[in-house]
């Protein structure tokens, strides 16, 4: 677990653009009660105004020798990124610079932020709540343009609207159920079919949100397709052909793939990761590497989303079609070596028949693929809910309101009701950062970059 300094007290630097490679500029954060007298000791230009740039040098307080020429922003409490007062430099992106400046600002008085520390401070100043830092995290972290979309949306507070309208709506019960508890009048009756319908409501509102994130999930995090079948059908030759790349070994010998091999592709902008696997066989003479990688074959079965069975056209492995039995995935069955073959067999639309060789049935295999694993999905990136710990929350949430409704259903007391919609509410809070869990903390900013 990382220790964050929760009482803000250190001043944090880190380089905030990739580090590694040269470029022209980089990037250098530094935020803190400290970090104006930090600018003041290692920068030339002591002016300070703030969201002006400034020209000067970077100076080394122990030699006083220049180490770079570069601009400055200052930013003040309450508008900067964290909240802190802070500043940023921009020097020249040489690994040496860099390294030399970072010195410089820890010699005087800095220390090196951990990952995702600067977000962190944000939200403890209030300048981000729980779901907008995700949010920041996704966008960081975003592998399609679908992602992107929807962390710009929450950035923005798309979230936090939704989760309003339903905590508005929480508030109003509860007022309801205390003037229940506090005032014997003759509309008893009435006040409890209003809390119910109430109830109703705000339960099928986090059940669509939790039924639309799930389905739409391919689309966020992308789909998972294994490539599954016998050895020497031909699963290694499409998974480069699919990919466009010489990623698996090609070789007229069976076994040739023996451990996972895993790569990406797009298809109408659906991120697909591909799966090559070692191929199944009941030959008991196989060695014990072999053996393995149908283990984990085996194992990749249960954890993807759509299994692509290549046979080719004289495959007929009752065994190897059998094991796909107790797979819950969508399964897309593919006749390979087609090129084998005279045209007007080729020519049958119904059957899947490719050739990973040649590249025919490549495109509207593709296009099948893409139907199979969208079908059904309503996809609307104004109302999803994509990280865990919102959907868990959510889910708890539901299922605190559930047991309300049950015991006004059963005729329970009202005080009973109310302790399970103040847990309700409690699962919105922790939405947002209201009665912050470290532990919770620590786990969504453990992907956060350094600099973020």
């Amino acid at each position: 677990m990382k220790i964050f300094d929760v009482y803000r007290k250190d001043t944090i630097c880190a380089l905030t653009t990739p580090y590694g490679a040269s470029s022209a500029i980089a990037v250098i954060r530094v935020s803190g009660n400290n970090s104006i007298c930090i600018k003041e000791t290692i920068f030339s230009n002591k002016t300070y105004k703030p969201f002006y740039l400034m020209l000067g040098n970077v100076i080394c307080t122990n030699t006083a020798h220049v180490i770079d020429e570069a601009l400055c922003v200052c930013f003040p409490k309450d508008r900067s990124y964290t909240g802190e007062l802070s500043f940023e430099l921009y020097v020249h992106g040489s690994i040496i610079i860099i390294n030399r400046v970072l010195k410089v600002l820890i010699d005087a008085g800095a220390r090196l932020a951990e990952a995702g520390e600067f977000t962190f401070r944000a939200v403890l100043t209030g300048k981000l709540d729980l779901c907008k830092a995700e949010a920041i995290g996704n966008m960081i972290n975003a592998r399609s343009l679908d992602s992107v979309e929807i962390a710009v949306k929450d950035l923005q507070g798309r979230l936090k609207k939704h989760f309003f309208s339903i905590e508005k709506k929480l508030v109003d019960v509860l007022s309801v159920i205390e003037c229940e508890l506090n005032f014997d009048d003759n509309s008893h009756n009435s006040n409890i079919n209003i809390i119910k319908k109430i109830l109703c409501n705000i339960l099928c509102v986090i059940n669509k949100l939790l039924n639309i994130s799930a389905v739409n999930d391919r689309f966020i995090n992308g789909a998972k397709i294994l490539l599954y079948g016998a050895p020497n059908v031909g699963k290694s030759t499409l998974m480069n052909a699919l990919t466009n790349n010489d990623i698996s070994i090609v070789h007229k010998s069976s076994g040739t793939t023996r451990n996972v091999v895993k790569s990406s592709i797009k298809i109408n902008n659906l991120l697909i990761y591909l799966i090559d696997s070692a191929g199944i066989s009941d030959n008991a003479d196989l060695d014990c590497i072999e053996s393995i990688g149908i283990q984990k074959t085996y194992n990749e079965m249960f954890k993807v989303d759509l299994i692509l069975f290549i046979k080719d056209i004289h495959d007929n492995n009752i065994y190897v079609e059998n094991m796909l039995d107790n797979t819950s995935s969508i399964v897309l069955s593919v006749i390979n070596k087609v090129d084998l073959l005279s045209d007007d067999v080729c020519n049958i639309d119904k059957l899947n028949f490719i050739s990973a060789k040649t590249g025919y049935g490549l495109k509207n295999l593709k296009n099948k693929i893409y139907l199979l694993l969208t079908k059904n999905i309503h996809y609307n990136t104004d109302i999803l809910v994509t990280k865990k710990r919102q959907i868990y929350e959510l889910k708890q949430m539901s299922l605190f309101i559930q047991k309300a409704i049950n015991l006004i259903d059963n005729h329970q007391f009202l005080e009973i009701v109310a302790l399970e919609l103040h847990e309700a509410k409690f699962c919105l809070d922790r939405l947002f950062n209201h009665n912050m869990n470290y532990d919770i903390l620590d786990k969504i900013f453990k992907d956060f970059c350094i600099g973020k």
